[in-house]
């Protein structure tokens, strides 16, 4: 048998496994156990610089891996490499560990008990990275079970810190480096070629509490830069008496806003609408305040037209805007938004019109303009990657765009390839994240068959 046969051979053993109950159950446990673990970013401790959640995920990826065989590295409960073998690495599959908060409005289960229910799995991270990993996990798994020997490296690395800036992969850079080819199941199928800047700034006032009158005593929307807020909540005062008031809105991903219900900009439409009934709040300062952040950031305003930051570009689309922390705790009012900028954007422009409306109505505002990254769709790896996906779905590949910052979006040549697959709604998240079980299956054949292919391409090259 030559060598194309014996790579065909291997790929229908591995696609036989795949589709099997053992590789499905396995899948199964290996997503459930890391869904089970809340791996939120939270206050640093001694040797854990992401809290608890984030390190104890990580030990459990690794452990995964190691009771398959495969030799791990941990580097300081900060990011973990699983290795295929120990050839020079020529492709990393780049997943995380960690995940945003669970939120509101679960109704199939809680957001960090996993439930596989009509072919599903569903809690935080099913689809966000934890299922990707598990199928990236799979792939390798089932190439070793066909005793594939490689003539070049592959690697699994696991992140802690994807939802909150990435400083892990600048730890990582501390101490090695990512192989020639890098992509992130951290997305959607077909393929993400290019991805949006990226501008989430804090901003700040300081506004002493009122005294008399109707009066703002707090305000707390919202729990990450990146998801549009499902709850908003406010007290006022009027004399001893207080008001509570609560709006419930509906999570969504930054990038998306649309799909979401901002609960923060629908409290503050709702505080306006009091105030036309009640001149008196007109008079607080916080309030005030308040009413000037709204002017820019509006109900229902998901581009910064209001900002004076809208920007389209054919390839990317339009820029998106979420207005996504506010809190006011009696003295000063913190808030942030999260805005998706897409390639022809003039990054300066942008940070210093923000800064010119921020400033005129008296917050300091601070931020880096993170550019686009984008990749040529023509490149060899990514037609690699695209054919993979066509064979293993019997679909079109084709190279997309997104607004979400994926995990390569700073990894020169990276791209972001799976798990979403065409179709699909995984509330990414949001309430009842889920991840489609057949889907992962099929991830793992795609990631199997692009290792594959990459041994056939570099035996013929």
């Amino acid at each position: 048998m030559d060598f194309k046969e014996r790579i065909m051979a291997i790929e229908e053993a591995v696609f036989a496994y795949l589709d099997g109950d053992e590789a499905r159950d396995k899948l199964i446990d290996m997503v459930c156990r890391l869904v089970g673990i809340e791996s939120v970013r939270s206050d640093p401790k001694p040797g854990r610089p992401f809290g608890d959640g984030p390190a104890h995920a990580l030990a459990e990826a690794l452990r995964l891996a190691e009771e398959s065989g495969f030799q791990t590295t941990d580097y300081d409960h900060v990011i973990g490499v699983i290795r295929y073998n120990e050839e020079a690495p020529l492709l990393d599959i780049l997943c995380h560990a960690d995940v945003v908060s669970g939120g509101e409005g679960w109704t199939v289960t809680d957001p960090f008990a996993p439930k596989e229910s009509d072919g599903k799995i569903y809690g935080r991270g099913s689809a966000d990275d934890k299922g990707p990993f598990a199928a990236a996990l799979l792939a390798l798994i089932a190439l070793k079970k066909q005793g594939v020997r490689l003539p070049f490296g592959v690697r699994i690395i696991v992140g802690t810190d994807e939802e909150c800036g990435s400083e892990d992969l600048a730890y990582f850079l501390k101490h090695d480096r990512f192989a020639p080819h890098v992509f992130s199941p951290d997305a959607e199928f077909p393929v993400i070629t290019t991805e949006k800047g990226m501008y989430r700034p804090h901003f700040e006032k300081r506004v002493p509490a009122g005294s008399a009158g109707l009066r703002l005593v707090s305000l707390k929307g919202g729990s990450s830069v990146n998801v549009v807020p499902a709850r908003c909540e406010c007290v006022l005062a009027e004399g001893a008496n207080e008001i509570r008031l609560r709006t419930e809105g509906k999570e969504a991903h930054a990038s998306s806003p649309h799909h979401g219900v901002n609960a923060i900009t629908a409290m503050l439409l709702n505080l306006k609408k009091i105030a036309e009934e009640k001149p008196a709040l007109r008079e607080d300062e916080a309030f005030c305040s308040l009413m000037d952040l709204y002017a820019l950031m509006p109900h229902g305003d998901y581009k910064g037209e209001a900002l004076g930051i809208a920007a389209h570009d054919d390839v990317s689309g339009d820029l998106t805007l979420a207005f996504s922390m506010l809190s006011y705790d009696g003295s000063v009012i913190k808030g942030r938004f999260d805005s998706r900028l897409p390639l022809g954007t003039d990054k300066e422009r942008c940070a210093g019109t923000v800064r010119e409306r921020f400033d005129a109505i008296g917050f300091s505002v601070r931020g880096t303009v993170h550019p686009p990254h984008h990749v040529s769709p023509e490149s060899p790896f990514v037609r690699t990657l695209l054919h993979a996906y066509e064979t293993c779905t019997g679909l079109e590949g084709k190279c997309l765009s997104s607004g979400g910052a994926t995990y390569v979006h700073d990894i020169e040549g990276g791209v972001a390839f799976g798990c979403e697959m065409p179709g699909r709604t995984t509330n990414m998240h949001g309430p009842d994240e889920c991840v489609w079980t057949e889907d992962l299956i099929r991830s793992a054949m795609i990631f199997s068959k692009v290792i594959l292919d990459i041994e056939s391409q570099n035996k013929y090259n």
